[in-house]
């Protein structure tokens, strides 16, 4: 079962992406805090996090480079935002996708299954 890591600063959002995610068979954890989620990637090594871009004061793409450069580790990051203008460029900022908001649910399963199947593919 894949673990997912989802970080928005909407608490409905997040319950309802943890509702979604868990009824598709998945692990999940959830933070609303950028410091919480640094705290996270130290206990919880997710295969995947899911984020929003407007996350709080702080930009999730600038979030989204942090953690690819600076720990070293090879999780993929969906990107999620209703400004699609935020999510043009998302893979200079390593994203490995991206999810526009509003999004129905078919799609949202559908990205967050081929990105983790292509991570699945690339480590065979």
């Amino acid at each position: 079962m894949a673990k997912i890591l989802v970080v928005d600063d909407s608490l409905e959002l997040l319950e309802l992406f943890s509702t979604l995610l868990i009824a598709q068979g998945y692990e999940v954890e959830t933070t609303s805090s950028s410091v919480n989620l640094k705290n996270i990637l130290l206990i919880f090594l997710p295969d995947l996090i899911l984020m929003d871009v407007m996350f709080g004061i702080e930009d999730g793409r600038e979030l989204c480079r942090e953690i690819k450069d600076m720990h070293n580790i090879n999780i993929p990051i969906i990107l999620i935002s209703a400004n699609v203008a935020l999510l043009k460029d998302y893979k200079r900022c390593k994203a490995d996708a991206v999810i526009e908001k509003p999004f129905n649910i078919k799609n949202l399963v559908e990205v967050v299954s081929r990105v983790l199947n292509e991570y699945e593919t690339a480590d065979d």
